[in-house]
């Protein structure tokens, strides 16, 4: 009970100090200008992200703790608007927070698989930009383009070595 009380008023904290920095005057003007029509198929993405991302989750914790789909895309949707209001990947730690009180997982443990989550997602941008720097038509330089294969490259290679190499890996 203590831990819930604690990290709802740490939570309302975080959103004072961020509405102390924020306009709100200015983005509720700015999204009044916006075309609703442009914004249908963001919005359908912006819903169907946290089915995604529960679905991939279930898939990770589903060796260590069985959690109902459900529970995991309420999870991530919350943690999705904590980020966008407190951009410090405070959702990240939401995640493991509620994992950690629900469900009896250890608290680091349960943060080092949301992260290892949002690796997975690093890792899709990057191969995304990797094919789509060749399919589609830039300015950008070819040097920019093979940077970002080679970093793709090396982060492909730590996650083997992390997940299959564990003793080499350390």
């Amino acid at each position: 009970m203590f831990k819930i009380i604690f990290n709802t008023i740490l939570g309302l904290v975080l959103i004072f100090v961020w509405s102390r920095f924020v306009d709100l005057n200015q983005i509720i003007t700015n999204l009044s200008k916006a075309n609703l029509f442009y914004l249908l198929p963001v919005g359908l993405f912006m819903l169907l992200s946290p089915v995604i991302r529960a679905v991939r989750l279930k898939v990770f914790l589903s060796e260590i703790k069985k959690i109902a789909l459900r529970d995991l895309i309420f999870l991530n949707g919350a943690a999705m608007i904590l980020n966008f209001f407190i951009p410090i990947r405070a959702g990240e730690f939401l995640k493991g927070v509620y994992l950690n009180t629900n469900y009896n997982l250890s608290l680091g443990k349960s943060v080092i698989w949301m992260f290892m989550d949002r690796f997975v997602d690093f890792l899709v941008v990057l191969m995304l930009a990797a094919v789509l720097f060749f399919v589609v038509p830039t300015i950008l330089s070819i040097n920019f383009i093979i940077v970002i294969i080679i970093i793709l490259i090396l982060a492909l290679f730590l996650a083997y070595f992390i997940i299959f190499q564990a003793k080499f890996a350390q």
